[in-house]
């Protein structure tokens, strides 16, 4: 069994995972109280007019100096404008439901992101990143990953911090 069909079972199997997990969830839906409502619509309509934006400039550029094929170029965009809402929801505490644990979210994204930038390193090594001078589709497991592993990040640290802000708030009562 070669490198790539090993990376094929395990993705098989991760989205294989996801979807129980759905399953699971549904029954158990996700509750968010107001203020978490309103800091996700904040966070839509930022990331919407985001990347209306992004693609907006992506069109000037690509039609200027082509770096990657369109793919590649409108998924920079889209992981732009996700990236921004994950950031606005977590850092608003209102990225996990109520009773959800985050840190389960954190590694799961994590380790998401690990498997894609492995994936990414052998596309890197059989050399379909960059075809002809141009970023091509083989780029995207760089950019999934990279996006999993900073709101993974993300997420822990917001985290550690409402943590160590719990802890300090007990020790002054």
């Amino acid at each position: 069994m070669d490198f790539n069909s090993i990376f094929l079972v395990i993705g098989v199997a991760v989205v294989v995972a996801c979807l129980l997990a759905v399953i699971v969830k549904s029954k158990n839906p996700a509750r968010y109280d107001e203020r978490q409502k309103q800091v996700q619509a904040k966070a839509h309509k930022v990331s919407y007019y985001l990347l209306m934006i992004l693609l907006v400039i992506y069109a000037i550029v690509d039609s200027c100096a082509k770096f990657c094929d369109t793919m590649t170029g409108v998924f920079i965009c889209v992981c732009i404008s996700i990236a921004v809402y994950a950031s606005i929801c977590i850092w608003g505490d209102a990225y996990t439901a109520l009773g959800q644990n985050s840190t389960s979210l954190a590694i799961s994204l994590l380790l998401v992101g690990g498997i894609s930038l492995i994936t990414a390193i052998s596309n890197l090594s059989d050399g379909s990143v960059i075809e002809n001078g141009l970023l091509t589709v083989g780029s995207l497991s760089f950019i999934a990953g990279g996006l999993c592993i900073i709101v993974g990040l993300m997420t822990l640290v917001r985290h550690l911090v409402v943590k160590n802000r719990y802890a300090a708030e007990s020790e002054d009562e």
